[in-house]
């Protein structure tokens, strides 16, 4: 007996077929009901998407400007501190040899007077400081008188001469000074005074005089 291939023989389809046929009849006859299949539900969510069997696209990021990438400084903070208070004027120390500014004592002495040149020539004069103080780059006055007494028997007369002297002078120490006098021993002889006045406290006024005849008497 020949098989069909499915493993159902030939022979046996059309009794199946009948078979099936009868079977619906009678059902129809029977008044079974028939139920037509509810159509399949609405899936509740969306079906998963398939994997891409591409890569991932990632984005570049977004360029940001240099000036916008730098952190922004703080502010400066204000200076609240108070301004240092002005500093206290110190009174200077006093000069050399004693005394203070304005009231120095210094002994000026007037040593000397010769002339550069005889029997005509201009007069100096020394003077020396005896201390304490040390005069520096001090303006004094000088005054010196001048009898002149002619050899042929004239009266005699008297001038003057006044100035200033700028002395700076340590103690122990001697300078000598152009009095601006011009003297002519030819024809007559001379006495010459001169006398300082300095602006300071002077501890010995009686030497600040001296006299010298020219030429010297025999």
């Amino acid at each position: 007996m020949a098989i069909a291939k499915g493993g159902c023989p030939a022979w046996a389809r059309p009794v199946v077929a009948a078979l099936a046929l009868l079977l619906v009849s009678w059902a129809c006859n029977m008044g079974v009901e028939w139920e037509t299949p509810a159509p399949p539900a609405a899936p509740t969510s969306a079906p998963a998407e398939a994997a891409s069997p591409y890569p991932t696209y990632t984005p570049y990021p977004t360029y940001t400007p240099r000036a916008a990438q730098q952190t922004p400084q703080a502010a400066a903070p204000t200076n609240t501190k108070k301004p240092p208070p002005a500093p206290t004027l110190t009174e200077a120390p006093p000069p050399s040899g004693g005394g203070s500014w304005g009231v120095m004592k210094a002994d000026l002495a007037v040593t000397d007077l010769y002339p550069d040149n005889w029997p005509q020539g201009e007069i100096f004069v020394r003077v020396t400081d005896n201390g304490p103080g040390s005069p520096s780059n001090v303006s004094i006055n000088m005054a010196c008188t001048i009898q002149k007494h002619p050899y042929d028997g004239s009266p005699p007369s008297a001038s003057g001469a006044n100035g200033f002297l700028t002395i700076s002078l340590v103690p122990g120490e001697t300078g000598v000074y152009d009095t601006g006098i011009y003297l002519d021993g030819t024809t007559s002889w001379f006495t010459v005074t001169c006398s300082v006045e300095p602006p300071f406290d002077d501890t010995n006024p009686s030497n600040n005089s001296y006299s010298e005849t020219f030429p010297p008497p025999p």
